[in-house]
């Protein structure tokens, strides 16, 4: 491998270049900036998953959170405050609109995932379904 490249690699393994994504990544599209659209935790414990979900702001009956084939969807619906066309805004960064994301999870116990939001976080705890162990030993005659 060349030198150039070399160094190239080492900016990626070393995430000297995420900067350079994340700019890339705020590049609105269609009026909306995508990277700062639900940013998202997710941990993976050995009997659920944590998921943390920034939604500040967004009032809970504007939120929607479905599983299906083992995805969890989250998608909200905010609209602008209607009263707000007669102010001279400086600058307005906040997003108003629909946005929605949706995570592989597998197998869970759809029927008891838990979501509450507090302080403008969306916590949902997902279980997962327990593994069976089929194994069998079998005797050899």
């Amino acid at each position: 491998m060349s030198e150039e490249l070399r160094n190239i690699n080492n900016y990626v393994e070393d995430g000297l270049l995420d900067p350079l994504f994340d700019a890339f990544m705020a590049i609105p599209i269609d009026g909306k900036k995508v990277n700062n659209l639900m940013k998202t935790d997710i941990e993976d414990l050995s009997d659920k998953y944590l998921i943390n979900v920034d939604m500040p702001g967004v009032n809970k009956e504007n939120i929607k959170v479905s599983s299906k084939n083992g995805y969890l969807n989250i998608s909200y619906k905010q609209e602008e405050n209607k009263d707000e066309s007669n102010k001279h805004y400086v600058r307005k960064e906040r997003y108003y609109g629909e946005a929605n994301r949706s995570f592989y999870l597998g197998d869970v116990d759809v029927g008891k995932i838990d979501a509450t939001l507090n302080n403008g976080v969306l916590n949902i705890i997902v279980p997962k379904i327990a593994k069976k162990d089929d194994s069998f030993k079998i005797a050899i005659k």
